[in-house]
């Protein structure tokens, strides 16, 4: 089996599980490099490929970006090599290699990078900054309250259309999320209102073109790109709180904060939408089961009951 064919029913078989178009554009160039890199030392079927190239394609990447010695560059690097990882598992379970080359390929796991935990008076005064008198105040308070109410991600959030946030029923669709499934996320009462103020304040303002249904838009009436939310994000941190961060550190946030008010591990994975729970247990890490109990015990807006005399 030639390269092309490999890829080309690789991309089948991810497809039929679900995965997104952009999960399976990405993977399709990653394996393009590996396999750039075995043509050129002439190796142009699967079968040809034996554990002594994984292992040199994996020293190459170092080679490339270990000078940097970056956490992304060592994450990048790592992404690469585990979709050539899971490549070979398929070709070999497909019955189309019988030895797989990758079978004893190690991937160092980098340091874990310390979570911008915000506090929850940061993330208040975050909400608090955008202009309420202003259109694009309105419309970045709501994007903000989004992000921290609901723990939606990024790429899910700008994919938003106006049929997705459902007030009768109180609950946001997240028809573009990780992994190609949907999702229904909780609208609690707080937030629907800041979504209603927005729609009816703020988005007509903003004019948009003929046949756009997304929900939060730009200043020229389209859908607003994740750069722009990030830029969003980004600029009203440096201004309030004096440092940089992007949406995911309210996704942190989100998790974080419902942990320490006792929200339950299970719970909080469906809430984020995590597959393995390995994922969710990172934030119960970050809090260890005492400092619940204090906070609870000690933190005024914690306490659930009036304390007993």
């Amino acid at each position: 089996m030639t390269w092309v064919e490999g890829i080309a029913r690789y991309q089948e078989y991810l497809r039929s599980l679900g995965r997104s178009t952009r999960t399976c554009h990405g993977t399709r160039l990653l394996l393009r490099y590996f396999a750039r890199f075995c043509q050129e030392r002439g190796i142009v079927r699967l079968s040809e490929v034996t554990s002594h190239q994984v292992v040199s394609y994996q020293q190459e990447l170092i080679w490339r970006h270990g000078a940097r010695g970056r956490l992304r560059a060592a994450t990048t690097r790592n992404g690469m090599m585990s979709t050539v990882r899971s490549f070979f598992r398929w070709a070999v379970r497909q019955g189309h290699l019988l030895m797989d080359p990758a079978e004893r390929l190690v991937l160092p796991q980098p340091p874990r990078p310390l979570h911008q935990l915000l506090t929850v008076e940061e993330v208040q005064a975050l909400i608090c900054a955008p202009d309420p008198g202003t259109p694009l105040g309105i419309r970045d308070k709501a994007i903000i309250e989004s992000f921290y109410a609901t723990g939606i991600r990024l790429r899910e959030c700008q994919q938003l259309n106006l049929e997705d946030v459902d007030f009768n029923t109180h609950t946001v669709a997240v028809r573009q999320a990780k992994g190609g499934d949907g999702h229904l996320l909780p609208l609690g009462c707080h937030l629907a209102g800041v979504l209603r103020g927005y729609l009816e304040e703020s988005r007509p303002h903003l004019k948009p073109q003929p046949g756009v249904e997304a929900f939060f838009l730009s200043v020229r009436g389209r859908r607003l790109s994740c750069a722009r939310m990030t830029q969003v994000v980004n600029e009203l941190a440096r201004r309030v709180l004096g440092r940089s961060f992007g949406a995911h550190a309210l996704r942190h946030a989100f998790a974080v904060h419902l942990l320490q008010g006792g929200a339950d591990l299970r719970a909080l994975q469906e809430l984020l939408r995590h597959r393995n729970l390995a994922s969710t247990e990172v934030y119960a890490k970050l809090f260890p089961l005492e400092l619940f109990r204090e906070h609870r015990r000690t933190h005024p807006r914690a306490k659930r009951k009036p304390p007993r005399n």
